[in-house]
């Protein structure tokens, strides 16, 4: 009998070095994956399954099953397991059902997931996993478990989220496995000794089916009954739940749906060929529509630039899509009316949907770009930063020795920004390829901003304190450190400049003429200090200071905040024209006379128009604006009790699945 070949292990020599693709591939075990939609959706993309997406479940409640996107494929579901009644199993795996055993620890996340999408009607699984399929439709549950520990090109991407600790903790309890095995016959059934495991529950055939990897064979919960099969898996799960004590959060619970993105697409084409049929026919009703819209409306086609009236490639949008597009029957009913005001309300009531359409693909987008960032954050192994982050975290507690002995009062307004610059220094080091969403980006710009715009003082010194941004290309708006009585304006317009730009990313928006005369303000007061207060007088300071605008010809990192200034300024021509007035009065303004002293000027300026109580009035309407115009964050929301949207029934249920007492 030939000797069984011995497993191989990661290399132990040192624990925190990054597992290397190497290490993963030659590791013959499974690693645990958290429940994460993120991960789930990457690997059934690397998987090659396509039009499917995961979504979190965040309370079975009915209004909140509401939002999750149909039909829903089923539903994963992660909880400290235990074995149930066997008599409840079906005697053997049914026909038409394909269902494997996990007979590999750590495998039950693949496991789950083959579990509900071999069994998805016309499902495309993609080239292995269609084989894959075919090949096992045969083999029994255990047979087919086997298989999936086998299956490389499963076990490949898997392993892609295993870290170099994941490994040897799985080996550790291989081993440890193996020793109690050999010194008790009989497995302790204490909860505590239970571990964490993904179960799937699938429509299948008209029926419910619990598809349990750790169980021999299906569970049927019964005949489907009316057309939301997930209302009868809720009884199920929430016995589960209830065995849990008031606070404790060991579940989670996500769903496979058809992928939102590819309806909304169609969606979004249908609702453009029925805006060009029915732009035709009040063509044919009135030819002079537009000029009629304007006068008795004060709108006009212009003000709805942005509507969508042909293929776009940004929204995946192509011709062949439009022309396959049928118009609704209610739109060919209304289509029937020679009444130009009921023709011009049915158009009305389009673009106002295609405008929610553009949102929810613009969101869909982002979902699909933040999941691979996630992905690729947890699949990066940083076992040698978390030596790094001790320093960090050292920081941290001196911020918190301040807040706890009153040391912070004269610097309040700094320890925000303190406190997030420590968070930012830890994530970073965690996430080094995360790159922040856009709502994200902008809270942090207005904490960065109001928070050094409260805390300035001007120095009478002729000696700027902050380095970092100075003369006509700054290079960073990163969170400053120093005192608050070493931050001047000038400091802080690119911090404003870069908040706008991040507002106008947020909201797709374009500057107005109140924003344009607000900003050159700021600046013209940024020049008044330097002069009045600075003492500078070199040559060019007022051009530098005003030099803020578009400029096609540099060359400037997509995503910085530099970037995101210079394509705020690259609207239309009228715009950039219009900023080029309003900045040249301003400069005028800020000019001398003949036969008067820069100083004298300005003082007298300071004195009358441009005084700095109503310049900070006008600031604090700035960011007043700003905060009205978002809702608050989630979490302050949650904390409050009462999130938009949301009934106070499904907004506890939420904060108890979040876990707030």
């Amino acid at each position: 009998m030939a000797e069984r070949p011995k497993r191989r292990r990661v290399v132990e020599s040192d624990p925190s070095a990054p597992a290397t693709a190497g290490d993963r591939i030659r590791w013959k075990g499974f690693c645990e994956i958290e429940s994460d939609p993120a991960f789930f959706n990457v690997m059934l993309r690397d998987f090659g399954v396509k039009d499917v997406r995961v979504q979190e479940v965040v309370s079975l409640d009915p209004e909140m099953l509401g939002f999750l996107h149909r039909p829903i494929y089923g539903l994963i579901f992660l909880f400290r397991w235990r074995e149930e009644d066997v008599d409840k199993q079906e005697p053997s795996c049914p026909e038409g059902i394909w269902f494997a055993n996990q007979t590999v620890n750590n495998a039950c996340a693949s496991v789950a997931l083959l579990n509900i999408v071999n069994n998805v009607p016309d499902l495309d699984l993609g080239d292995h996993l269609e084989q894959f399929k075919h090949f096992t439709a045969d083999f029994t549950p255990a047979l087919r478990g086997d298989a999936i520990g086998n299956f490389e090109f499963v076990k490949t991407i898997h392993n892609s989220f295993a870290r170099k600790m994941d490994m040897l903790n799985a080996d550790l309890q291989l081993k440890n496995d193996a020793s109690s095995r050999k010194k008790t016959k009989a497995k302790s059934s204490d909860e505590d000794d239970a571990g964490f495991h993904f179960i799937a529950f699938v429509p299948i055939q008209g029926k419910v089916w619990k598809l349990d990897g750790l169980e021999r064979q299906p569970q049927s919960l019964g005949p489907i009954e009316g057309d939301d099969w997930v209302r009868q898996v809720a009884p199920e799960i929430e016995s589960r739940m209830a065995q849990y004590e008031e606070g404790q959060i060991e579940f989670a619970i996500m769903s496979l749906v058809r992928e939102p993105l590819a309806d909304l697409v169609t969606a979004l084409a249908e609702n453009v060929m029925s805006i060009n049929v029915l732009t035709q026919r009040l063509g044919q009703v009135k030819p002079d529509w537009e000029d009629f819209l304007s006068e008795h409306t004060g709108d006009s086609k212009a003000a709805g630039d942005e509507t969508i009236v042909g293929p776009c490639e940004h929204y995946q949008l192509y011709a062949g899509t439009i022309d396959q597009a049928e118009p609704s029957p209610v739109l060919q009913t209304r289509l029937k009316s020679n009444r130009v005001t009921e023709l011009l309300t049915a158009r009305e009531e389009l673009v106002a949907a295609q405008a929610g359409l553009r949102a929810s693909i613009r969101d869909e987008t982002k979902a699909f770009r933040t999941d691979n960032e996630r992905a690729a954050s947890r699949r990066n192994d940083k076992g040698l930063l978390a030596k790094g982050l001790l320093q960090v975290l050292e920081r941290m507690d001196k911020i918190k020795s301040l807040l706890k002995s009153g040391a912070h009062t004269e610097d309040s307004t700094q320890l925000p920004l303190q406190m997030v610059g420590a968070f930012l220094s830890i994530f970073r080091a965690l996430h080094p390829d995360y790159h922040a969403p856009a709502e994200l980006q902008f809270r942090l710009r207005l904490l960065q901003f109001s928070s050094l715009f409260k805390s300035r003082r001007c120095l009478l010194s002729a000696t700027p304190s902050l380095t970092r941004v100075n003369g006509k290309h700054p290079t960073s708006t990163e969170l400053p450190v120093g005192q608050p009585d070493q931050v001047h304006l000038r400091d802080t317009l690119p911090l404003f400049l870069a908040l706008s730009a991040a507002q106008n990313l947020l909201q797709e928006s374009t500057i107005t003429e109140l924003w344009m005369r607000l900003a050159a303000g700021y600046m013209a007061h940024v020049y008044a200090e330097q002069v009045l207060l600075l003492h500078e007088t070199r040559s060019g300071l007022l051009e530098d200071t005003f030099h803020w605008s578009f400029d096609p010809s540099r060359a400037i990192e997509e995503g910085s905040d530099e970037w995101m200034i210079n394509e705020m300024f690259d609207a239309n021509d009228n715009i950039l024209n219009l900023w080029e007035d309003i900045k040249n009065e301003h400069m005028r303004a800020l000019r001398p006379p003949a036969g008067t002293s820069l100083t004298a000027h300005l003082e007298a300026i300071v004195s009358g128009g441009l005084s700095t109580s109503s310049f900070k009035e006008k600031v604090s309407e700035f960011l007043s604006g700003l905060l009205s115009a978002h809702p608050a964050p989630l979490l302050t929301q949650l904390e409050s009790g009462k999130i938009d949207g949301l009934s106070p029934r499904s907004t506890a249920a939420l904060k108890r699945r979040a876990g707030f007492v």
